[in-house]
């Protein structure tokens, strides 16, 4: 950090209360904004110069105006961005609680019909992202905030991108045991590769590790690549563990995006349909990230969800019979 930037005291109109958090171009405080008598999380950028810290600020502002655009109660709202003595901030909603990591990192474990309920919730605030034309990019268990009182958080949209606009620009696309493979190879991200980093997810909430390891990108490109077939085999260990909801995470970890669910608002859907849930009576937290869909979008929605419950029906059946 920054000698020129105290973790006590005020930074502008903020009144800094205690680190949350650091990272290598900036720290996260829990900070009270005295102009509205606000308790935020307040990001900073420490001050430094040349075209690394300008590209920096860039992605902060980007981070500020992505996230900004995603209303949902499962997405960190984005109070303010400003400009503050010489630091880049994000002013935004202060949660209470620890992450996904921290929960993981004490052995816990998930069943799974639990895995799938807050899943069902975190893949609604993405699907909020989904129907705006934005990709997260960095779904990981340190992104995922869980709070006393039960409600999921999802954080930093640091890397997130705008659909439309994103293309090969050689930034690092995330945590590498959460990255979809064809990200590895350096194509261009869709929503199908959110799909594949809920996959991972859930997958480590049931067995308290990612189904293709940790380490570098390349180690886990190089897991993927020789051990997909073995990871995804019908009656194996991962399988086993996540019940009548493997047909679902099967398909979201295919290393084809082809064969995920599309979006978000599709994983969360086939989650809740697994759950015995009508597809009409979706709960607040799926509704509300579902756009309306043109009738092509629709046809081919409604093919996949059939292809899903045609599974779904036939691979529970063999689940319970092992």
């Amino acid at each position: 950090m920054s000698s020129t930037l105290a973790t006590s005291g005020h930074l502008g109109p903020y009144r800094l209360e205690g680190v949350l958090g650091t990272g290598a171009t900036g720290v996260v405080f829990r900070a009270t904004d005295e102009r509205l008598g606000r308790r935020v999380a307040l990001k900073v950028l420490v001050a430094a110069s040349g075209a690394g810290h300008e590209q920096d600020r860039d992605r902060l502002r980007q981070e500020a105006s992505l996230a900004s655009q995603v209303v949902h109660p499962t997405v960190v709202t984005i109070f303010a961005r400003e400009d503050i003595a010489g630091h880049a901030v994000i002013a935004m909603e202060l949660v209470e609680g620890e992450t996904l990591a921290a929960r993981l990192a004490r052995g816990e474990r998930w069943p799974p019909a639990a895995a799938a309920a807050l899943l069902t919730e975190v893949s609604a605030g993405v699907a909020a992202a989904h129907a705006l034309g934005v990709l997260h990019r960095d779904l990981a268990p340190a992104n995922v905030m869980l709070s006393p009182d039960g409600r999921v958080k999802v954080l930093d949209f640091g890397i997130a991108a705008a659909a439309r606009s994103i293309g090969r620009d050689g930034r690092a696309p995330g945590t590498a045991a959460y990255v979809a493979p064809e990200l590895m190879r350096g194509a261009v991200p869709t929503a199908a590769a959110d799909v594949w980093s809920l996959g991972v997810l859930f997958a480590e909430l049931v067995q308290g590790e990612p189904p293709f390891g940790r380490g570098a990108a390349s180690d886990v490109a190089m897991a993927v690549s020789a051990r997909a077939a073995t990871v995804l085999a019908p009656g194996g260990e991962l399988a086993r563990a996540c019940g009548p909801w493997w047909p679902v995470i099967r398909a979201s970890l295919d290393p084809d995006p082809a064969v995920r669910p599309p979006t978000a608002g599709v994983f969360g859907q086939a989650l809740v349909g697994v759950a015995g849930r009508r597809s009409g009576d979706l709960p607040p937290m799926v509704a509300a990230g579902v756009r309306r869909r043109t009738p092509r979008e629709q046809q081919l929605r409604l093919a996949w969800a059939a292809l899903v419950l045609l599974t779904v029906s036939s691979m529970a059946l063999l689940w319970w019979w092992w």
